[in-house]
């Protein structure tokens, strides 16, 4: 069994991870795709779940088709919504207390009939609470192919980001300071400014092809072994 911190195809699974959350962020498909080959389809869905409230921040009236896209794991179509920051809700989002009692959320929940991790009270909190009405806002879907794991992914959610940076913040972390920042530069540039900057800042020391097939079934062969070691199917 792979360890929390043993590295699979060069990064660890933390590294992996944050190349989900942020690539819903940036809105870069095969990011996507690239950390669903490593992660599985599961771990997929739980953090495109999170990434729904904390960016992609749907109008109300498509949350449900929002979170049908996370289900059926539509890169394409979840990527074109735009977020948060090309909206201009993210300095109300982060002036938002970040601590929320979760009896508060079940009355939303149920009405929505959602089931909120406790990693994404706060984001639903949010979203709850600024309730956006905004329908039909669109982007431009990031289709640059994939050339390896660009440092921007590697921040101090990763293990890799305090190694080798010691844990410092990028412009496409998820702190609030970071959002904020991002919210101004989307609002007045777009995303092709992110993006460019993001594609640049490629591991060039450890630079990776696309997972080819036989490293996907290792991975789909650890996630098993590990299900196996915890009983579960």
């Amino acid at each position: 069994m792979a360890s929390k911190s043993e590295p699979l195809f060069g990064y660890t699974p933390s590294a992996w991870k944050s190349l989900a959350v942020k690539s819903q962020r940036a809105g870069w498909a095969e990011g996507l795709r690239q950390a669903e080959m490593v992660l599985g389809k599961s771990q997929m869905k739980y953090l495109l779940r999170k990434g729904v409230f904390e960016d992609t921040f749907p109008a109300v009236e498509e949350l449900a088709d929002c979170l049908d896209e996370v289900t059926r794991l539509d890169y394409l179509s979840l990527c074109a919504r735009e977020t948060l920051h090309g909206r201009g809700y993210a300095e109300a989002y982060c002036d938002l207390p970040s601590e929320v009692d979760p009896k508060e959320l079940y009355p939303a929940a149920r009405q929505y009939g959602l089931y909120v991790p406790e990693s994404a009270w706060s984001n639903f909190a949010a979203w709850v609470a600024l309730e956006p009405h905004d329908a039909g806002v669109q982007r431009g879907v990031d289709t640059t192919k994939w050339r390896g794991m660009p440092l921007a992914m590697l921040d101090s959610h990763t293990r890799e980001g305090w190694v080798r940076f010691g844990g410092a913040a990028t412009f496409l972390s998820g702190t609030n300071e970071m959002h904020r920042a991002l919210g101004v530069r989307v609002m007045k540039e777009g995303w092709a400014g992110i993006r460019k900057e993001m594609h640049a800042s490629i591991d060039r020391a450890e630079r990776k092809k696309p997972v080819d097939p036989v490293e996907r079934a290792r991975a789909r062969h650890l996630r098993k072994q590990a299900r196996r070691e915890k009983g579960e199917r």
